[in-house]
Protein backbone atom coordinates (compact mmCIF):
# COMPACT_ATOMS: atom_id res chain seq x y z
CA UNK A 1 0.00 0.00 0.00
CA UNK A 2 1.51 3.17 -0.83
CA UNK A 3 2.36 5.93 1.67
CA UNK A 4 -0.17 8.11 0.38
CA UNK A 5 -3.11 6.14 0.43
CA UNK A 6 -2.49 5.02 4.23
CA UNK A 7 -2.19 8.37 5.16
CA UNK A 8 -5.71 9.14 3.38
CA UNK A 9 -7.32 6.23 5.11
CA UNK A 10 -6.00 7.09 8.57
CA UNK A 11 -7.68 10.87 8.00
CA UNK A 12 -10.57 9.23 7.39
CA UNK A 13 -11.45 8.07 10.99
CA UNK A 14 -14.21 6.36 10.46
CA UNK A 15 -15.77 4.06 13.29
CA UNK A 16 -16.10 0.80 13.78
CA UNK A 17 -19.15 -0.32 11.44
CA UNK A 18 -18.73 3.27 9.30
CA UNK A 19 -18.08 3.16 5.53
CA UNK A 20 -17.45 5.71 2.81
CA UNK A 21 -17.87 5.68 -0.95
CA UNK A 22 -15.75 6.90 -3.35
CA UNK A 23 -15.90 7.77 -6.80
CA UNK A 24 -11.83 8.36 -8.62
CA UNK A 25 -11.71 8.10 -12.25
CA UNK A 26 -15.17 6.02 -13.06
CA UNK A 27 -13.96 3.47 -10.16
CA UNK A 28 -16.10 3.30 -7.26
CA UNK A 29 -13.36 3.16 -3.81
CA UNK A 30 -15.82 1.85 -1.02
CA UNK A 31 -13.40 2.16 2.34
CA UNK A 32 -15.37 -0.20 5.71
CA UNK A 33 -14.01 0.00 9.16
CA UNK A 34 -15.47 -3.60 10.34
CA UNK A 35 -17.90 -3.28 13.73
CA UNK A 36 -16.64 -4.05 16.99
CA UNK A 37 -16.76 -7.76 18.01
CA UNK A 38 -16.59 -8.53 21.83
CA UNK A 39 -14.68 -12.43 21.85
CA UNK A 40 -15.09 -12.69 25.36
CA UNK A 41 -18.59 -13.19 25.50
CA UNK A 42 -18.69 -13.17 29.52
CA UNK A 43 -18.55 -16.65 31.34
CA UNK A 44 -20.30 -19.64 30.07
CA UNK A 45 -23.25 -20.56 31.84
CA UNK A 46 -24.17 -24.59 32.58
CA UNK A 47 -28.28 -24.34 32.33
CA UNK A 48 -29.25 -26.93 35.43
CA UNK A 49 -33.26 -27.90 35.11
CA UNK A 50 -34.76 -30.17 38.38
CA UNK A 51 -37.18 -31.66 36.07
CA UNK A 52 -39.79 -33.90 37.89
CA UNK A 53 -39.83 -38.16 36.87
CA UNK A 54 -41.46 -39.32 34.70
CA UNK A 55 -43.49 -42.86 34.55
CA UNK A 56 -42.66 -42.33 30.64
CA UNK A 57 -38.89 -41.82 31.31
CA UNK A 58 -36.36 -44.26 30.54
CA UNK A 59 -32.94 -45.52 32.39
CA UNK A 60 -29.91 -46.87 30.50
CA UNK A 61 -27.18 -48.69 32.31
CA UNK A 62 -23.75 -47.83 30.42
CA UNK A 63 -21.00 -50.36 30.49
CA UNK A 64 -17.72 -49.54 28.85
CA UNK A 65 -15.81 -51.98 27.02
CA UNK A 66 -14.47 -53.02 23.80
CA UNK A 67 -16.91 -52.98 20.75
CA UNK A 68 -17.78 -56.40 18.97
CA UNK A 69 -16.64 -56.34 15.41
CA UNK A 70 -17.79 -57.94 12.89
CA UNK A 71 -14.85 -60.21 10.93
CA UNK A 72 -13.04 -58.55 8.21
CA UNK A 73 -14.08 -59.35 4.45
CA UNK A 74 -10.94 -61.15 2.72
CA UNK A 75 -10.98 -60.97 -0.94
CA UNK A 76 -8.93 -62.98 -2.71
CA UNK A 77 -7.67 -62.65 -6.36
CA UNK A 78 -10.37 -65.34 -7.53
CA UNK A 79 -12.94 -62.48 -6.28
CA UNK A 80 -11.43 -59.83 -8.49
CA UNK A 81 -11.66 -62.20 -11.92
CA UNK A 82 -14.19 -61.83 -14.31
CA UNK A 83 -16.85 -63.63 -14.60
Amino acid sequence: MSILLADALKELALQPGESRCVTVDDYEVEVRRPALVVEDAGPMVDIFLNVPPSSRSITFVVNERTPILPSPIEITESDLAPE
